[in-house]
């Protein structure tokens, strides 16, 4: 079983579930327009020496959401809410 861990986060509580190496993670998202909720599976980015890096990569998004990119937006793909089309806050 996974061990599972309540944040704070600026969206209030948020359930993760983090695998047993610690590296891949799963967040519990809402749309602030529709009220969708989903989850976001992250995994920690490793430097080539193998260290963990400051910064985690999107390894995949539930049913009712969906990623896209902005060529405009630095950064990795956005969040997007399959029911509204609202871009999700980081």
């Amino acid at each position: 079983m996974e061990p599972r861990v309540i944040l704070e986060g600026k969206r209030g509580p948020q359930l993760q579930h983090v695998d047993a190496k610690g590296e891949r993670f799963a967040v519990a998202i809402k749309c602030p327009a529709c009220s969708q909720v989903g989850s976001v599976t992250w995994e920690k980015a490793r430097t080539p020496t193998g260290d963990a890096a400051a910064s985690s990569k999107l390894i995949s998004v539930s049913n009712g959401f969906h990623t896209d990119h902005d060529p405009a937006r630095p950064g990795g793909p956005r969040i997007v809410c399959d029911h509204c089309d609202t871009v999700q806050p980081d």
